[in-house]
């Protein structure tokens, strides 16, 4: 425990500041009489050392080294009895104390050390002994909260009471941001965090954690460069067990409610429930519709495994935190914009089943792409990691959401193989791909890729052109070259001499339909094995 050296001095009247004012905040432990040159190397921070300064009187000059030394090792302020030993202090001595900001100070010569000793640590010891009463009522008052199931406004409202400042709690775990007045705002907190940022550059703040779980954030309403009392600090303290506290038990009642949850929508998607009814029911219960059809998205992390491994954050971060982070701001941005939409989580990846019918369909799909574009944006800025996101068929009735939910995962299945990481298909518009997809890697595949273009794949890997590539843009607009060439920023005759080689060395004479669908299907194949 400890006073100010404002605080000391408000003791003693006649006592004056003579150089250092700047340090008048700095904290007395203790008091300390100085009997030798060295008396630096025995203290140990927070003393008022008092001294008639006999040791130093043929050496006034050393003063200045003398407050240097004790400046290090933390100590208070220097008091000095002048007009005894020695009359008058050199000008560089006011000048050391000053630069230092370690407060210097006149004692007048009728103090005994005791006068000055046995009040400064009596105003200690009865301050120490006072915020211990006042932490003791703190805590009685925070504890009573805990047995009366108090909620986070009410126990912020508590600590406002006691220091006479407003509060603000951003709660991550809840997404949240609990105010006694409206001076923190943030709409989005995983949306937001520069808003966040700005709040902890502004404000004094204090992280609600356990170990290595942050919770959130106190936020009082002074400035972040602004102290606390003792007495405040201990508010603050207890305050923050007690939102941890009410914090956890509402975290279990959250797991229950999840565990209940995503067995329903297991049930759901592994086809479990054969009545509309019980799907209606149960929906109920967790303010749920589920009268309309349905689309299911399943946001799945490539290969996390491997990628954790990859990224330095392992170092500080375990790779359950990981997921955890990365399924909490998936289902963060998805609610933000789809909030009816209900969910669960399996190792790697998050399922959403998306109500919707059939005259909104297209508007529907369109926000799927939006969203899960901007998630894996959000998720590759602030994790590194990489999602592929595939979202099933439309079914006119929610029992059907099993089947959504394996065109759900084909399409992310087949969207690797042709897309690699990081993709976002549509089972429904994969096209021919969805059989290329399952055929990708066995043996008629690769026959099928030797024998329509092996010739052409050949002659690029011999002579360093790219062929294949411009027949590939050439298929994928409908064998029109002139449109070929404007997607490639070529001539038009450079594509037609092209093209005509190409013929010329896969024995092309005459490109009808069915030489087109083969050459179609193996560009597809070889962009499917190239990925």
């Amino acid at each position: 425990m400890s006073i100010t050296v404002k605080d000391m001095l408000l003791m003693f009247t006649d006592f004056k500041i003579m150089a250092g004012s700047t340090g008048l905040n700095r904290k007395i432990s203790t008091v300390s009489v100085m009997d030798a040159p060295d008396i630096h190397e025995w203290l140990k921070g927070g003393e008022f050392l008092i001294t008639t300064a006999y040791i130093l009187r043929d050496a006034p000059m050393k003063i200045s080294e003398l407050l240097i030394n004790i400046n290090n090792v933390g100590a208070a302020a220097l008091g000095i009895k002048l007009n005894r030993f020695i009359k008058k202090l050199p000008e560089e001595v006011i000048q050391k104390s000053d630069e230092l900001g370690i407060p210097l100070i006149y004692i007048p010569d009728k103090y005994a050390f005791t006068d000055i000793i046995n009040p400064v640590l009596s105003r200690i010891v009865n301050e120490q002994t006072r915020l211990l009463q006042l932490s003791e009522n703190i805590h009685n008052s925070f504890t009573q909260m805990v047995i009366k199931g108090s909620n986070a406004r009410q126990i912020i409202n508590k600590l406002k009471e006691i220091i006479n400042k407003e509060i603000a709690f951003i709660d991550f775990k809840f997404d949240k941001i609990w105010n006694t007045c409206p001076f923190v705002n943030c709409p989005n907190i995983y949306l937001d965090s520069s808003a966040i940022d700005k709040i902890l550059e502004k404000y004094k703040t204090f992280s609600v954690k356990v170990e290595h779980q942050l919770y959130g954030y106190l936020v009082l309403n002074i400035e972040k460069s602004q102290e606390l009392t003792p007495y405040e600090n201990k508010a603050v303290e207890h305050a923050i067990t007690v939102l941890i506290l009410e914090l956890q038990k509402r975290l279990l009642h959250k797991q229950i409610e999840s565990r209940y949850r995503d067995q329903f929508i297991l049930d759901l998607i592994f086809n479990n429930i054969k009545s509309n009814k019980e799907v209606l029911n149960r929906a109920q219960l967790y303010g749920w519709n589920f009268t309309r059809g349905v689309l299911v998205s399943i946001i799945d992390i490539d290969n996390f495994k491997a990628q954790y491994l990859e990224k330095t954050i392992m170092e500080t971060n375990r790779p359950e935190d990981i997921q955890e982070k990365i399924f909490k701001t998936a289902q963060n941005i998805f609610h933000y914009y789809m909030p009816e939409a209900a969910w669960t989580s399996f190792t790697d990846n998050i399922v959403f089943l998306i109500e919707t019918d059939k005259n909104n369909l297209e508007t529907t799909k369109e926000k799927i792409k939006k969203i899960c574009t901007k998630i894996q944006k959000e998720i590759k800025k602030s994790t590194g990691f990489s999602l592929t996101v595939g979202t099933g068929n439309f079914y006119p009735c929610i029992t059907e959401a099993h089947k959504s939910y394996q065109d759900a995962l084909k399409a992310v299945q087949i969207g690797r193989n042709i897309y690699g990481s990081n993709a976002l298909i549509f089972y429904d518009e994969l096209g021919s791909y969805k059989l290329l997809g399952y055929l990708h890697g066995t043996q008629i595949a690769e026959e099928f890729l030797n024998q329509y273009l092996q010739n052409l794949i050949d002659y690029d890997k011999n002579n360093n052109t790219e062929l294949v590539k411009t027949l590939w843009y050439i298929s994928k607009n409908d064998w029109n070259l002139k449109a070929a060439a404007k997607e490639l920023l070529l001539h038009h005759n450079t594509i037609k001499y092209r093209f005509n080689k190409i013929c010329n060395i896969l024995h092309i004479e005459d490109l009808n339909w069915e030489n087109k669908l083969n050459l179609s299907l193996a560009l597809k194949l070889w962009n499917i094995k190239n990925r």
